[in-house]
């Protein structure tokens, strides 16, 4: 396999390797161009006669005959316009050929073939698709095995349908033309990005080395304002041991010369006061003095080396994390299940009343009602109780709503009931998992109760506008928007949210299995979410309820765990990504406008929206 220098693709080589490869006459005629343009470019250059016979030394040229693209000395010049087969040919001098009216590049040309010398490419062959002259047609493509034509109306054949072929490729050269005006915008955007993270972590350092400079300081202030403490508290007791000292030192040196030399008189007359002071003096005790005054250590923080050392000054970020922007209430006392955008980026959302009333609600992201639709109005009249749980907008507007019914209620865009849509007349039961079957142990007694009919939860559009609607018998429904119906697939968890990822994924969550899994678009398992990292929860804490997937086949989950509650961002494989806001306690349904720069959360009896 050969690389090609112009285009890169890779190709084969013919037998007989390179020298075989078809010539591609355009290049070879601009290379000999060139080379003519470089002889021509004065005017005393001397051009080599191309005609002469090999066997004696060229002439200089004079002239350039256009059929034959030889250059011609006097001589051949001669020769030319005598030789019957050559006489009518066209020639141009070399002044013709330097001035700019006849330049070089618009003269009429005629390749000559390379496998038989002086005869012109006058023909084509289809077969082999490639030019030939008439020896050519009789010697290599000989018919009936060639097909043959003339080479003008070839050439303008196959000029008009490359013409097409342009224009076919015309727009996907301004798509790569976008694609790459865009990833040199993404380039600046990060080299602008990296170089802005860096001086923020230079200027971070630099604070944080002058905070801790800082810190030093203060911490020296601090000792030396101790040891000077110390030291006076020192001070003052040597000043006290020192004044008792005297004292005493004073009062047996008096009394060693009134008993050594004095007399009777002085000794009867210094008695009691000698006696006064030196009992006084008896029965003084030192100060004590704790030895811990003279002791004095630093003992570093243990923690900050090791975030100094071990781990990073922060953290960087390659997603933006969402920030509140405001709280929408729909009703006093409902609570909300799910939410979506519909085309128009109103919110729309399922509201459940405490008496289990439902109702759907469509909202501006100000709060402002645009329409709402009343659950009980629509279905059969015998239906179990309503409990508004999903809703998706299809293609037209239309809202399909799933309720703990065994069918999906389905509305148009203003709000009126149109039909049921009921995945299948028919839930043969199957064997589940022990954690399926012990996770709707309830759901199999109320199924009994009400007949076995299953109840519809979670439900989700993929890009296609399929619908997927999963149920307390531990499957998911694929069905068109018509209502008929694909496929069906088991689950190894009650799909009580579904989200569908751009690459075809389909991502379920079960609050109360604790779970979030993968199944591909046929139905096969792949894979399970883990407990984000590094948020120290105990996985009783970890409560999956809403999904939402991006344009890059990222998946949103939230966690309603009542003390931790967030959204929780992870790839399609179940790798945690970060978290995108922990301002929560009860998320139930999320959403993403399409520009993906809004969140909308179901959070208790509001809607929580974010921004980036």
């Amino acid at each position: 396999m050969v690389s090609c220098p112009s285009c890169r693709e890779n190709f084969q080589l013919p037998a007989g390797g390179v020298k075989n490869l078809k010539s591609n006459f355009l290049a070879k005629k601009l290379i000999e161009r060139r080379a003519v343009q470089r002889q021509l470019r004065t005017k005393d250059a001397k051009v080599p006669c191309t005609s002469c016979p090999e066997e004696v030394s060229p002439g200089i040229a004079v002239a350039r005959c256009v059929e034959c693209n030889d250059f011609l000395c006097t001589k051949c010049v001669d020769a030319h316009k005598s030789v019957k087969i050559s006489r009518q040919h066209e020639l141009l001098t070399l002044d013709q050929l330097r001035s700019s009216k006849l330049g070089f590049r618009n003269l009429p040309e005629q390749e000559i073939c390379p496998k038989h010398k002086g005869e012109v490419l006058r023909f084509y062959c289809e077969t082999c698709e490639e030019p030939m002259c008439r020896d050519c047609t009789v010697l290599d493509h000989p018919k009936p095995e060639h097909k043959q034509t003339d080479l003008s109306s070839a050439a303008k054949e196959r000029n008009e349908k490359l013409k097409k072929l342009a224009q076919n490729c015309e727009p996907v050269a301004r798509t790569l033309d976008s694609a790459i005006d865009t990833n040199k915008k993404i380039k600046n955007d990060l080299d602008a990005a990296y170089n802005e993270a860096l001086t923020l972590i230079r200027q971070f350092t630099n604070t944080a080395v002058d905070e801790v400079i800082q810190a030093g300081h203060e911490q020296e202030e601090e000792l030396l304002q101790l040891k000077l403490s110390r030291d006076k508290e020192i001070e003052s007791n040597r000043d006290h041991h020192e004044l008792m000292r005297t004292r005493i030192r004073t009062a047996l040196d008096m009394a060693h010369q009134v008993t050594e030399k004095g007399s009777d008189h002085d000794v009867a007359t210094m008695y009691s006061s000698l006696r006064d002071s030196m009992q006084e003096l008896s029965n003084a005790k030192p100060k004590t003095v704790s030895k811990s005054l003279g002791k004095v250590t630093f003992v570093p923080c243990e923690n900050l080396l090791t975030e100094l050392i071990t781990h990073k000054l922060g953290e960087l970020k390659t997603h933006a994390r969402f920030e509140l922007l405001s709280q929408v209430i729909t009703d006093p006392g409902l609570m909300p299940r799910c939410v979506v955008f519909n085309e128009d980026n109103y919110l729309v959302v399922t509201d459940r009343l405490p008496s289990f009333e439902s109702v759907i609600n469509t909202l501006t992201l100000e709060g402002y009602d645009n329409m709402k639709i009343d659950l009980k109005d629509a279905g059969e009249p015998d239906e179990r109780t309503s409990e508004a749980w999903g809703v998706v907008v299809g293609n037209s507007g239309q809202y399909f709503v799933t309720d703990l019914n065994p069918y999906i209620k389905v509305f148009n865009s203003q709000g009126d009931f149109c039909m049921k849509v009921i995945p299948q007349n028919e839930w043969p039961e199957s064997p589940r998992s022990t954690m399926a079957s012990l996770t709707t142990a309830f759901s199999a007694l109320a199924g009994f109760i009400y007949k076995q009919k299953p109840k519809l939860y979670g439900i989700a559009v993929d890009d296609q506008g399929l619908i997927y609607v999963g149920s307390d018998r531990c499957d998911i429904n694929i069905l068109k928007q018509d209502g008929s119906f694909i496929s069906r697939f088991r689950t190894q968890i009650c799909p009580y949210y579904i989200a569908v990822a751009h690459s075809g994924q389909i991502v379920l969550s079960d609050h109360q299995n604790q779970a979030v899994h993968v199944h591909d678009a046929t139905g096969k398992y792949l894979n399970v979410f883990s407990i984000p990292d590094g948020l120290n929860l105990n996985p009783t804490r970890y409560r999956p309820t809403g999904l939402c997937c991006t344009a890059d086949n990222e998946v949103y989950v939230a966690n309603n765990s009542n003390i931790f509650g967030g959204i929780y961002r992870y790839s399609v494989t179940g790798e945690c990504l970060g978290v995108q806001t922990q301002e929560l306690r009860e998320p139930r349904g999320i959403a993403l406008n399409k520009e993906e720069n809004i969140l909308a959360v179901a959070d208790g009896t509001r809607v929580k929206i974010f921004r980036t």
